[in-house]
């Protein structure tokens, strides 16, 4: 097999790069009542995605310098969503526009699994 091309080709057990160059994803989240709009986690951040992946942009307005390790997405309110970071929890109530701190006196905490509580 030569695996000498830059490119590939979209076919059974081929991948398609879609923006996501060159990033380790650590997290996935998807919005179930819009299942073409994903969020992903990776150490730049949180990018995001309105049309099933093909293409991706920021999301991460107000979120530390910091690896994204975990994304939980509130599947009642999916605009809702929380980040585990090297800098503590985040969340935010406008799908990724805005983050804030969340982590209520953890401080800066390695945070890599988020849990929904029912």
């Amino acid at each position: 097999m030569d695996f000498s091309a830059n490119r590939a080709n979209a076919g059974v057990n081929l991948w398609v790069s879609n923006g996501l160059e060159g990033k380790v994803i650590y997290a996935i989240a998807i919005d179930p009542s819009r299942p073409t709009t994903l969020y992903a986690g990776s150490k730049d951040g949180v990018s995001k995605s309105l049309d099933g992946g093909l293409s991706w942009q920021s999301a991460g307005s107000g979120l530390p310098q910091a690896t994204v390790w975990a994304l939980g997405i509130d599947y009642s309110n999916p605009g809702t969503l929380g980040t585990g970071t090297e800098e503590g929890v985040f969340t935010t109530a406008d799908s990724g526009s805005n983050w804030v701190g969340s982590s209520n006196g953890l401080g800066a905490i390695r945070v890599t699994a988020l849990v929904r509580i029912l």
